[in-house]
């Protein structure tokens, strides 16, 4: 194995098909525990929680089994290497879904904190008639500063191999969907998403924050430690989105700006983009007490039957 392996799509395939075994069984427990060990408690946030992992799921499946987009940065293309690659769908269809889920995941993650707002401090206010118009406009920007760039036209594969001759873009274009080569547009569409999705959490993060201040001395110490025990939990939970995905996004603008080209550091972006779901699972069962005492009962569980099934059979 010598270095160009590492450049390469099979290298990405073969790490992301190793990737998908621990993959699907985190993230269906994951699912499971949300949906059937959520206490009475959580209920209020068990349905926005199953949503941002359900969108955590299906961006995993899609990198790491059905599409697996193999970049092709600075020139903004996309080569297909997946499941549906051989059923025949086409290229397009499967990059743009892919980027369209993973822009759902982080609209999501607003619609977690915009929800943690809401049921405590804004359920009689005139933000109860006016949040799903906001979560709708989210949505509507987020994914069309995905899809707008699409519009523009794109070159065909010989003129993309002149402006980037350095890309082997030949001996990828039968199967290689080309997402636009403004600089421009594509950067301020990747800078924009990104910006509205951080401020709109860090807005209602500080609302929740200042509120229970203000709030604090008329609940019980134990409610507001519970609230503040709970808060600092999905904190750390929706901050594995932007902790995983701020690397490669962070490379990718860099990469389209100066032009500059590592298929490696391509392959290491597709990498880590698919590890971002079963990462958070893991994060979420871990974090939040009652599924963690599940999970880890379950396992403990699992040991004793083990070893009481081992005395069985010595005696």
């Amino acid at each position: 194995m010598n270095c160009s392996y590492f450049c390469t799509p099979e290298f990405s395939s073969q790490v992301l098909g190793f990737f998908a075994f621990p993959e699907l069984p985190i993230n269906f427990l994951g699912a499971y525990t949300i949906l059937f060990k959520t206490p009475t408690c959580m209920k209020s946030v068990k349905w926005n929680m199953f949503n941002l992992h359900f969108w955590n799921m299906a961006l995993d499946i899609f990198f790491t089994i059905l599409v697996r987009p193999f970049p092709l940065f600075p020139a903004v293309a996309f080569l297909p290497t997946g499941v549906l690659s051989g059923f025949g769908v086409p290229s397009n269809l499967q990059v743009i879904s892919s980027l369209v889920i993973l822009m759902m995941v982080c609209v999501t993650v607003i619609s977690i904190m915009e929800n943690r707002y809401y049921c405590l401090f804004s359920r009689n206010s005139c933000w109860k008639s006016s949040r799903q118009f906001f979560m709708l406009f989210n949505y509507a920007i987020v994914i069309g500063c995905i899809l707008f760039p699409t519009f523009q036209s794109s070159p065909s594969a010989e003129v993309l191999q002149k402006m980037f001759p350095e890309i082997p873009i030949f001996m990828y274009s039968p199967s290689l969907f080309i997402f636009n080569t403004d600089r421009f547009y594509t950067s301020l569409s990747m800078f924009f998403a990104g910006f509205l999705i951080i401020s709109e959490t860090a807005v209602f993060c500080g609302l929740i924050i200042w509120n229970m201040w203000k709030h604090h001395e008329n609940i019980s110490r134990k409610a507001f430690e519970l609230q503040k025990k709970f808060l600092m939990a999905l904190a750390i939970q929706i901050s594995v989105p932007f902790i995983v995905l701020a690397g490669p996004a962070t490379y990718n603008c860099f990469s389209i700006l100066t032009r500059y080209y590592n298929p490696v550091a391509n392959n290491v972006v597709l990498i880590t983009v698919s590890t971002h779901g079963w990462i958070s699972a893991i994060v979420m069962l871990t974090i939040h007490e009652p599924y963690r005492n599940f999970c880890f009962g379950w396992i403990k569980r699992s040991k004793v039957a083990g070893r009481q099934a081992t005395i069985s059979a010595i005696f």
